[in-house]
């Protein structure tokens, strides 16, 4: 609006000294000419204090709005507007708008936030004008604000199974098979032909006249890894929105349960949290701020950067099978859909194998 002023009364300047040439009209012209580079100068003190401030929840909720209020600061130097590009990312449905905000002072805005994730907004590449909306400069601005929108949960129905275990990594035993730990008893009995002797428990042999065969006890490893693929191929928005919605929803009923267990996923590399019940909102939130990613799939990433999964059982859910090896490891749970809807997910879960 200052810019269309400045041209229309530059232009009648120039017309009336046309037309009606003299002092007024030639002075008149010449201040409009000079009017914008002495408001740019102007800018080169404000621009020490300038800055772009965005004012954002740390926490919001899916399929509600969120305000932000974004301000710019320029000192008490008369300047123009400032304008900035506005990113806004989804971290899990790798959604990205752009645009350009023009601010005078503080401005309102409304997100609307129909998917879970972490939503990343930036300004960057910032011009602050003259008074007149001619002249720009640049000024050093990066800002950055993230907003977890939590997805929703549905209720979970999960069996766990214990595998096997060596020895020296356990700290339970299994009470219903027998095993290879000598160190613990799983059973005594009568002898039966074939049995080692060194299985005879002589003392207790001595006492009541009878061989008695010591069954070495079964070693089992309850821990658990809740592994989520996150190298997606092209999916929907709603699509990605329910394997995040599916992960969050088995780990809180995990939580719940008081199981204790780690949340893994893939991003640049393999990253995980040992989930108690003092950090889940913590674990939760990275989950939610690591980049979904295309390329090597997570359970190739992980063999290829840590080997086997070291765990009793892995829960594996993703939109590809995991790789064989990965699988072959230890007892997996694979929770595998082309569409991760709340329905799906949970009669899947119900009906897990472990292999």
């Amino acid at each position: 609006m200052r810019a269309l002023a400045w041209l229309c009364l530059t232009g009648a300047c120039a017309l009336g000294l046309l037309l009606a040439p003299g002092r007024v009209f030639a002075a008149g012209l010449g201040c409009c000419l000079l009017l914008p580079p002495v408001s740019w100068c102007l800018l080169l003190p404000a621009r020490r204090k300038a800055a772009l401030e965005v004012e954002a929840p740390a926490l919001g909720e899916k399929g509600r709005q969120i305000s932000l209020e974004l301000r710019s600061v320029a000192g008490r130097l008369p300047t123009g507007p400032v304008t900035a590009r506005l990113t806004l990312e989804n971290t899990v449905t790798g959604e990205r708008v752009r645009r350009r905000v023009r601010l005078t002072g503080a401005r309102r805005a409304l997100l609307d936030c129909p998917w879970c994730g972490c939503l990343e907004l930036r300004l960057d590449r910032a011009l602050l004008w003259d008074l007149w909306g001619l002249l720009p400069l640049p000024i050093p601005a990066a800002v950055t604000r993230r907003i977890l929108i939590m997805p929703n949960t549905f209720p979970v129905e999960l069996t766990l199974e214990a595998a096997p275990a060596h020895p020296e990594d356990c700290r339970e035993y299994a009470q219903d098979r027998r095993g290879q730990d000598r160190t613990e008893t799983y059973q005594l009995r009568d002898y039966a032909p074939g049995d080692s002797l060194n299985r005879i428990h002589w003392k207790l042999t001595s006492k009541r006249e009878t061989l008695l065969v010591r069954d070495p006890a079964c070693p089992v490893d309850r821990s658990l890894m809740v592994f989520v693929d996150r190298t997606w191929g092209p999916l929907s928005p709603r699509q990605a929105d329910g394997i995040m919605e599916t992960a969050v929803s088995v780990a809180q009923a995990l939580w719940e349960g008081g199981v204790p267990f780690r949340l893994c996923w893939n991003g640049e590399s393999i990253r995980w949290v040992e989930v108690t019940r003092e950090n889940f909102p913590e674990a939760v939130g990275a989950l939610l701020r690591s980049r979904t990613m295309t390329g090597i799939g997570g359970t190739e990433l992980y063999l290829h950067t840590l080997g086997p999964p070291a765990a009793g059982q892995v829960l594996y859910l993703g939109t590809r099978l995991p790789e064989e090896a990965f699988a072959r490891a230890v007892p997996c749970g694979t929770v595998v859909l082309e569409d991760f809807t709340p329905e799906a997910a949970a009669e899947a879960l119900r009906n897990l194998e472990w292999s």
